[in-house]
């Protein structure tokens, strides 16, 4: 079982990296994963607007802000996942597999985080979730910690009805877990392609 502090800590190194190591670190990430990001960005902001039409209301850039906000929530997400892969010593690659988000990456997130009926790679990823709770306090501390930088770059949020900043709130959270997801499923998908090519 891992610390929370320990993963926290990680997390935030991943998130301060020097642009060099940062760099580095982009080279082990699938392209997969930023088109992923920007699709539930894109796909949780609409939620937002559909739930809250007035939202359309807002200037130009005070939506992409918002939007924005939730980008960040799921590549920070993401880097828990990192944050996890390195304490538990879990090997990344050094470079791309190409892995894409259609189909490929999509198929596998759905089929461990949302599948149908359950399956061992969904039973494998909850049982993570049971057995490390930090994982999952550090995800709600890191999507308060995103509502925060939102709110210092956009400081008129809390002028908006309590509602609508509850439902930011509420899709930040789901951003950075939708992120630690993409994480696993990329995992999953390398560990797949590995066995195969032995």
């Amino acid at each position: 079982m891992f610390f929370y502090k320990e993963l926290a800590e990680d997390w935030d190194v991943l998130n301060s990296l020097p642009k060099e190591e940062a760099g580095a670190l982009e080279e082990t990430i699938e392209d997969g994963i930023f088109q992923g990001c920007g699709q539930f960005a894109t796909q949780l902001t609409n939620q937002l607007t559909d739930s809250f039409p007035e939202i359309n209301n807002l200037a130009h850039y005070e939506i992409n802000k918002i939007k924005e906000g939730i980008s960040n929530s799921l590549f920070s997400g993401y880097l828990i996942y990192i944050a996890y892969q390195r304490i538990a010593n879990i090997r990344r690659p050094k470079i791309r597999q190409g892995i894409q988000y259609i189909p490929t990456l999509m198929n596998e997130y759905n089929d461990i985080i949302a599948p149908y009926e359950k399956n061992n790679k969904n039973l494998s990823f909850n049982r993570l979730l049971d057995e490390e709770p930090a994982l999952e306090l550090l995800m709600e501390k890191v999507a308060s910690i995103e509502m925060n930088i939102l709110r210092k770059h956009y400081p008129h949020i809390d002028e908006i009805p309590f509602r609508i900043g509850h439902k930011v709130r509420e899709l930040m959270g789901r951003g950075v877990f939708i992120g630690f997801g993409l994480g696993y499923a990329e995992n999953s998908l390398r560990s797949i392609n590995n066995i195969q090519d032995m």
